[in-house]
């Protein structure tokens, strides 16, 4: 596939009104000596990230795992989920069969995913017609922020975007309003985005319209030629995206692309009542089977609203929407170290003169609209916060664009400013590539880190599942209060059901035991602790897993919701697990 982006002969590749840069035919084998570079290069770093960050997990991998694990044993009862998406979950399946644990089974599948995201990001800068230079230069840089960021963490939206931007790069033609098999492919592959994650479905269609709009304002298609195409790209979508859209609606009993969009609209919600996820607030039990109910929490009294019930509410959701666009933008400044790709690709489209004439020449000019497409899906809805660096990674799918407008934009200022000569040429270059390094300089080093980085509340699970395994006190989980530890891990490496983490100050013993939870992780030395030592329902475990004469410091400690026997008695002194 990578081939094509060469073509026998020389290529002209168009930078701004009336400038070109040609591509001599004797340079080819020198460009895809890079190409191949960068993908033997990524594909050894993504190789070690795998073993390097293999026991990096977050709690909404635990749920990509576990469905995954349901769809190798034919758990058709637990495989469907309207919160997660299939599509990395199977990606997950066979690497299940190769490898025994399933952390590293989720981390090879989220190095498969780096490599797509970097074919979806050479897509994009090739469709725009960028220069030879920047196309090698934007996927160098892609090459390694992709192997970090799916280091980090097990998310869908590295596998997404990937998918996104090859869908995207074939609708950044003309071809696409006059070619039904352009639209039609362009349709399949963003529907097997959607699979990836529900977002792009909402995000594919508003974006289709807006690039079939910005065709018809700069002539390039009648409306006729444009309802068309849409409809054709429509048609492909369905096919890939509609069986599964059926199976969410059958299991739900009403028509349904996804559930986590009602959910991330209520926990925004306005303050009159508890917004947050309910499995925050009290204990619930997992279905069978499940060791979460995070795995499909669309069940669970989420308190929904609309802006359309009161005054009251129309204002609070102007006031996310006004916040969640600061959010957003601030998040798509930090993708470089002067905020150029926004600004690029904002000016680029906007403030275009003839504006007709530089949109039908300069595809780059279009990178906005996949971008804002995104970013308008996210703002009603929890879109991250400035205080969790993790949420950028709802806007990964972004990059690609960015950097071709980064590129464009610079090498049209050139160009306008001047007669083109190539040491300016060099200096828009060195300008943005300085910009992609140093805004990434964290990630870029993370790339080639050899020293692991496990997450500490999964070191802190891990060491307590081992005392809990060897002390043959092994059941259901919950959680009380700020802890050191996720009782979520606890019980992924268990293999039992946790109900839940209840992070209000007000738990009483009574409500622990209706849970139904053989054991509880709370605080160290707060009141409930004590309540529960003075409880004779409650046994501590702490002899039985750290021995009994130890002054243990662990910063929780862990209750049995029964009382200890006299044959229960203190096993050699174990040191802490913190």
């Amino acid at each position: 596939m990578l081939r094509d982006a060469v073509h026998e002969g020389e290529k002209k590749w168009t930078i701004g009104r009336g400038l070109s840069v040609s591509f001599p035919k004797d340079k080819r084998l020198l460009w895809r000596a890079n190409l191949v570079a960068i993908c033997l290069v990524q594909t050894l770093l993504a190789v070690k990230a795998v073993w390097i960050f293999r026991e990096r997990i977050t709690p909404d991998a635990i749920s990509y795992i576990r469905i995954a694990q349901y769809y190798l044993r034919g758990q058709t009862d637990l495989m469907i989920s309207g919160v997660w998406s299939p599509l990395l979950s199977w990606l997950i399946v066979p690497w299940l069969l190769v490898f025994n644990d399933p952390l590293l089974a989720a981390h090879a599948a989220m190095a498969v995913s780096s490599v797509l995201f970097l074919f979806g990001s050479f897509c994009v800068l090739r469709a725009v017609r960028l220069p030879g230079t920047a196309i090698i230069i934007g996927t160098w840089i892609t090459a390694f922020l992709s192997v970090a960021w799916s280091g980090d963490t097990i998310t869908p939206d590295l596998l997404m975007a990937g998918l996104f931007c090859f869908g995207t790069s074939r609708l950044f033609s003309e071809k696409w309003v006059t070619d039904q098999k352009t639209a039609f492919r362009a349709g399949i592959i963003l529907g097997a985005a959607y699979l990836t994650k529900a977002v792009a479905l909402p995000a594919s269609v508003l974006m289709v319209l807006m690039l079939a709009g910005t065709h018809v304002a700069i002539s390039r298609c009648t409306l006729h030629q444009a309802f068309r195409a849409i409809a054709i790209f429509v048609v492909g979508l369905l096919i890939v995206a509609g069986p599964w859209i059926s199976i969410l609606s059958y299991k739900y009993g009403h028509p349904v692309i996804s559930t986590i969009g009602p959910i991330q609209h209520a926990i925004v919600g306005p303050p009159d009542m508890p917004r947050d996820h309910p499995d925050h607030l009290h204990f619930y039990k997992p279905e069978p089977g499940r060791i979460t109910i995070a795995e499909d929490p669309t069940n669970l009294p989420y308190n929904y609203w609309s802006p359309l019930e009161n005054v009251g509410y129309a204002i609070h959701q102007a006031r996310i929407i006004h916040r969640n666009a600061h959010t957003i933008v601030q998040y798509l400044k930090s993708f470089d170290w002067f905020g150029l790709g926004l600004i690029s690709a904002l000016f680029g489209y906007l403030l275009a003169r003839p504006w007709r004439t530089l949109l039908q020449e300069e595809a780059w000019r279009l990178s906005v609209i996949p971008v804002a497409s995104v970013a308008l899906i996210y703002l009603p809805v929890y879109a991250g916060t400035t205080d969790a660096p993790f949420d950028v990674r709802y806007y990964w799918v972004a990059f690609p664009f960015l950097t071709a407008a980064s590129f464009g934009f610079t090498l049209h200022i050139v160009g306008a400013l001047s007669r083109p000569r190539a040491v300016q040429h060099a200096l828009a270059f060195a300008l943005v590539t300085l910009s992609l390094i140093v805004g990434n300089e964290a990630f870029l080093l993370q790339a080639f880190s050899l020293s692991e980085s496990p997450t500490s509340k999964y070191r802190a699970a891990q060491r307590l599942a081992n005392k809990l395994r060897t002390t043959g006190l092994v059941g259901s989980i919950a959680a009380v209060g700020p802890l050191p530890i996720d009782d979520r891990y606890v019980a992924f490496l268990l293999n039992v059901p946790s109900f839940g983490h209840v992070y209000r100050a007000d738990v009483d013993p009574e409500e622990i035991l209706s849970s139904g939870a053989t054991l509880i992780i709370v605080p160290r030395a707060t009141a409930l602790a004590e309540q529960l030592q003075e409880d004779s329902r409650f046994a501590s475990a702490d002899k039985q897993l750290f021995g009994c004469d130890m002054a243990n410091e662990n910063t929780f400690e862990v209750f049995l919701t029964k009382p200890l026997t006299a044959a229960e008695t203190c096993p050699e002194t174990h040191p802490g697990i913190q």
